[in-house]
């Protein structure tokens, strides 16, 4: 089932935080905050709110990694902390659950459109 993130009209929380969720679920690994700020099309400050969130009622995981930053001469300068999010048991149920509320709710449609 292919959903069309961006919309024309404005979303409400909850359609951005299950875009973010289907975002996460799409890309499992690594996949970095801008990445996940493009394919959303929301601003940086509301996505770190919705995340946070969305860890705190269960349904995201985030992971650090630390990776070692080198210079022009191949020498580590320091470690870089880079922050990866995964679904959680929870949110994968929540998805599962909300695609097939989707699909009934297309199917209503259908039927009312006859």
């Amino acid at each position: 089932m292919t959903t069309q993130i961006i919309s024309s009209t404005r979303r409400t929380k909850s359609q951005m935080m299950i875009d973010i969720l289907r975002v996460i679920q799409k890309h499992p690994s690594q996949i970095r905050l801008t990445h996940i700020m493009f394919k959303v099309a929301i601003n940086c400050a509301l996505l770190k709110k919705m995340i946070d969130s969305l860890i705190d009622k269960g349904y995201l995981e985030k992971t650090e990694l630390f990776h070692k930053s080198w210079n022009s001469r191949m020498v580590p300068v320091k470690r870089k902390r880079t922050c990866s999010w995964k679904l959680t048991e929870k949110g994968r149920n929540f998805l599962a659950k909300f695609d097939e509320y989707e699909s009934v709710i297309s199917e209503i449609d259908k039927l009312c459109k006859l």
